[in-house]
């Protein structure tokens, strides 16, 4: 289990002596893209297991001037319901998003839910992740799934202090997910590409974690915070790929350390993953 729990206590602890408001204050637009090395202040440093990462181009330029508009709620009863409302969105990482849901944890109505993930949309905090579309079938699930671009603020809101937490957390392959899916979602940004991520899962239960579009070419991508290979792991590589739509590629994701190709797909690590893609 090293080197992702590790990552993530690093990263957590850094952030665990500042307060949910501070964090939340000190991440401007955009500086969720940049590595440790490039960080010039002193706020929550960001968990990139890839090559460094510059500011996201194109639309992302457009969504960092949208973000400097938005406003935090002002008064200390409603900011502290922003803060329930953030480690909430913390513990649904890698869930799909569902509003209603989320407003009556949280106390608050639909809207204002919609309104608070679009002010951390706009300010580069959380993302939102499609689902894959096919005229094949309408038992597809339809909605987003949620992830924060910094796994270590995910990680302080869900109280992680220590590694032996992350070693027995509930929510450690969550995690884990949320890592992989936002750096590869930051690697399309540095290169000037559009997101052109998703994920597919019907309503059998067939799923795959993340879905890589590059024109009519897909990639995909299966994430187990496991330190060893199963067997299990590749079937939903093969239904997506035998069954859905034909793949360029199927990659089994874990944390462990191999970095090979097999008769089933490739077996790699977050650190080479973006080699193969």
């Amino acid at each position: 289990m090293g080197n992702f729990d590790d990552m993530v206590e690093t990263h957590a602890e850094a952030a665990n002596h500042r307060s949910c408001e501070e964090a939340v204050h000190s991440i401007p637009g955009g500086h969720h893209c940049r590595s440790s090395a490039e960080r010039k202040d002193d706020s929550i440093e960001i968990l990139l297991p890839f090559p460094s990462v510059q500011e996201p181009r194109a639309s992302g330029n457009a969504s960092i001037r949208a973000g400097r508009s938005h406003r935090l709620p002002e008064n200390d009863s409603s900011r502290r319901v922003f803060q329930k409302f953030l480690r909430l969105c913390a513990g649904r990482i890698g869930r799909i998003l569902n509003f209603s849901n989320l407003a009556d944890d949280t106390g608050i109505s639909h809207k204002t839910a919609s309104e608070w993930i679009s002010l951390l949309e706009a300010s580069f905090i959380v993302f939102r992740l499609p689902p894959y579309f096919a005229n094949i079938s309408k038992r597809l699930i339809k909605s987003p799934k949620l992830y924060f671009y910094d796994t270590g603020l995910a990680s302080y809101l869900l109280g992680i202090e220590e590694k032996r937490q992350v070693e027995t957390h509930p929510l450690r392959g969550a995690l884990f997910e949320n890592l992989v899916v936002a750096e590869v979602m930051k690697h399309r940004f540095n290169r000037g590409r559009r997101e052109n991520l998703s994920f597919f899962r019907d309503a059998k239960g067939h799923e795959v974690d993340l879905l890589y579009h590059s024109a009519d070419d897909i990639t995909a991508v299966e994430i187990k915070a496991a330190g060893t290979v199963q067997s299990e792991f590749f079937k939903g590589l093969e239904y997506f790929h035998e069954f859905v739509q034909s793949t360029r590629k199927r990659i089994l994701l874990y944390d462990g350390d191999r970095n090979e190709e097999r008769s089933r797909g490739i077996v790699t690590h977050p650190r080479k993953l973006t080699n193969w893609l």
